[in-house]
């Protein structure tokens, strides 16, 4: 059931392009933003209820759907996992937006090229080529598992309820950055917590994906080299499996475009391999499951 749920989800946004809209969580961001903005002397239990206050009338709500609808008829179920995954998958189409990039240089608009990477960086891009790419591939890396794998991972284990929980927590974690309050760091911790399973298992799935030996020793080399072991982990891991060093080397070679946006693609490939091996593995052991 889980499978046939996540497939139709996957298909269902592919084929219905943007949905941006669908995807709001304005009245919770607005909840965060004042939490966020009370006094930082706020005591800590005070900041654990605020948060829980948050998260949990979402995610118990959808929890009672699923077993209510499980209980008046099992494919309603699958209904309600589908309408989840796609209002939890990330707020935009990720092949979409890097394609977008892509096509830019393609036709020789650098202005639009430009846009496009500021729009999919969230803020300037990076003036120099070299670095432009190594960001844009850094957030390939970053965004695949936020926006899917790790939505993808917390379905299978807690159901709609654990697509809603991560994707809360993310929400959480984006808005609690550069904040000073007792809450903004637990926002942090949670979302560290939760990703730190589906972090590993998306490098191992890089690896698999990708250069196998190279992903492993880049994974195992240079991954504490980010203030973020979870970013540094994807990162690491998934320039290993692309057979290129996470470090800019100390002397670059002279720029050359069609290279730099063929490391993208091969990039956006990468993290595309990835999602249809996670959903490959989960249709081996649904198979299994059945013929068992």
């Amino acid at each position: 059931m889980a499978l046939i749920t996540l497939l139709t989800a996957l298909f269902l946004e592919r084929i219905l392009g943007s949905l941006e809209d669908l995807r709001r969580y304005d009245r919770f961001q607005a909840s965060a933003d004042r939490l966020f903005a009370r006094s930082p002397g706020e005591a800590a239990t005070r900041a654990v209820t605020s948060l829980a206050l948050l998260l949990l009338p979402p995610v118990v709500t959808v929890a009672a759907l699923q077993y209510g609808l499980r209980l008046v008829w099992p494919p309603f179920e699958i209904l309600l996992g589908v309408i989840v995954l796609l209002h939890t998958f990330g707020r935009r189409d990720l092949e979409a937006e890097v394609e977008a990039y892509l096509d830019a240089w393609q036709r020789g608009d650098e202005e639009s090229a430009g846009w496009y990477a500021g729009e999919f960086l969230g803020g300037i891009p990076p003036e120099d080529g070299r670095d432009l790419t190594r960001a844009l591939m850094e957030q390939i890396l970053v965004e695949v598992h936020e926006r899917l794998l790790a939505v993808i991972f917390w379905f299978l284990v807690l159901g709609p309820a654990g697509a809603v929980l991560y994707r809360l927590i993310a929400l959480l974690h984006q808005q609690a950055e550069g904040r000073a309050h007792p809450a903004a760091e637990l926002a942090g911790h949670l979302h560290t917590l939760f990703a730190w399973l589906p972090v590993r298992l998306a490098a191992l799935s890089f690896a698999l994906s990708g250069s196998f030996v190279d992903a492993i020793a880049a994974w195992r080399d240079y991954a504490n080299r980010w203030f973020d072991h979870n970013r540094g982990v994807l990162v690491a891991s998934g320039f290993g499996a692309l057979r290129i060093n996470p470090l800019p080397p100390p002397q670059p070679a002279p720029l050359s475009w069609p290279e730099e946006n063929q490391k993208v693609a091969d990039t956006l490939s990468l993290a595309r391999r990835t999602v249809w091996l996670a959903l490959a593995l989960l249709a081996l052991l649904t198979l299994g499951g059945w013929t068992s």
